[in-house]
């Protein structure tokens, strides 16, 4: 009577195919956790007598991760409340489900709520590509997802932007702006937010998951067609790129024929040509220097070979001192990324005038 039983309860086993949807609960991460797996129908956590190190990257690459970084035996995120399932999973590793692993049809004894398996998945990696020969710290964001490499798009915020300056190890500062132009790689990832604790943009949320984009090699390129254009193509979409700087403002000065320059970091700096120069801007910079006001001249191209442009300069409407302005990259759709910044600018620098009552001054002054 007994045989007949385990017999019906094999027949299943070899006739159907089993089916696992997978997900890790109660870790302190999204990469870590207690696995609990979907078998015929019911949600179960794992035996870890029954597992090893290969199932636990096949685990890890079911829920979209690189791989595992560690196994956990010892009910260390809890021993939960599911059923247990306790049969031997045997796998070679580069399986991409648990369903596609060997499982014995024998229980395996020994097994209860102090050995339920956990797992720690290994994150996807960023790099940045830099635009710049002289500041790999600064250029175009790229995912790493094992070897996989993919575009970063969507908006990214200042947290978010900082937080992937940490995870590069540049410190938590930076922000990070639109990079439309340039070829695209085949894949990418949209719209990631993070919260500023994390160490693996897999851990950050809001990710959309890897979009195959290979038939898009140049937004201006591409044809939107009756439908409009594809998500790969979506102008609010566009590639980012990361600056991992605080671009600290410390003083401003006129340089020679009226160059107005930005001591940033230690360095002085001409101030590139942007739409966001105003004369309020010109006021606040002469009167910040010293001087009643002023205004801003036709601007230059080429100049002395020293002097390196490196942003805009934007000041409140009343602003009285340094703190009140601040560097703003030259970045946006109508500029195009080129090996360095004076480049991007076009080679155009700001020049201004300011003033005492009637008497201008254009230069050079080591006021600020």
């Amino acid at each position: 009577m007994q045989a007949a039983m385990v017999n019906v309860f094999l027949l299943p086993l070899l006739l159907f195919k089993v089916v696992f949807s997978t997900q890790l609960v109660d870790g302190p991460t999204p990469l870590q956790g207690r696995v609990e797996v979907e078998l015929f129908g019911q949600i179960q956590s794992i035996c870890s007598l029954g597992i090893d190190s290969r199932a636990a990257n096949v685990i890890c690459a079911s829920l979209g991760y690189r791989g595992a970084t560690q196994l956990y035996r010892d009910s260390n995120f809890g021993s939960g409340q599911r059923l247990i399932y306790n049969h031997h999973i045997a796998c070679l590793g580069n399986e991409t489900s648990l369903d596609m692993c060997q499982h014995s049809s024998i229980q395996t004894l020994g097994c209860d709520y102090s050995n339920v398996v956990g797992v720690e998945c290994q994150g996807d990696t960023i790099k940045i590509e830099p635009l710049f020969n002289s500041r790999p710290y600064e250029g175009t964001i790229k995912g790493i997802h094992g070897d996989i490499e993919y575009d970063i798009r969507g908006h990214i915020d200042t947290v978010t932007a900082q937080t992937m300056c940490a995870m590069l190890g540049y410190g938590r500062v930076g922000f990070a702006v639109r990079e439309p132009f340039g070829l695209s790689d085949a894949y990418n990832k949209e719209r990631i937010m993070c919260q500023g604790w994390e160490t693996s943009i897999s851990e950050c949320r809001g990710a959309t998951p890897l979009r195959n984009c290979s038939h898009v090699y140049h937004r201006h390129m591409i044809s939107a067609g009756p439908m409009g254009p594809s998500l790969c193509e979506r102008p609010d979409l566009d590639k980012q790129a990361l600056f991992c700087s605080d671009y600290t403002l410390q003083g401003l000065r006129i340089g020679p024929d009226g160059i107005l320059l930005m001591k940033i970091n230690g360095r002085h700096w001409a101030v590139c040509v942007y739409y966001t120069l105003t004369t309020v801007t010109a006021n606040a910079a002469c009167k910040i220097m010293g001087y009643d006001g002023g205004e801003f001249l036709p601007p230059g191209k080429s100049g002395p070979n020293d002097v390196e442009i490196i942003g805009s300069l934007i000041c409140d409407d009343y602003a009285e001192s340094l703190h009140d302005c601040h560097m703003r990259s030259p970045f946006n759709e109508n500029l195009r990324p080129y090996n360095n910044v004076s480049a991007i600018c076009e080679g155009w620098y700001v020049r201004i005038k300011c003033h005492n009552g009637t008497d201008m001054v254009r230069g050079p002054q080591l006021l600020g």
